[in-house]
């Protein structure tokens, strides 16, 4: 199955995530300068309360 997620905010982004960690064939609709920092740092969660940080990287 493919997946479009419309929108790359942050409900967006970890939504997107969490599916292709899972396996899911997953695009992310992105533009303007989210679409750019997208490219360059990947998709970056933060888990609250703790000082972790999971990132992945996106094409």
């Amino acid at each position: 199955m493919k997946i479009l997620i419309f929108g790359a905010g942050t409900l967006g982004t970890l939504m997107a995530t969490r599916l292709y960690e899972a396996g899911q064939n997953v695009t992310l609709l992105a533009r303007g300068r989210r679409f750019e920092d997208l490219k360059k740092y990947g998709a970056v969660i933060k888990i609250e309360g703790t000082n972790t940080e999971e990132v992945e990287r996106v094409c």
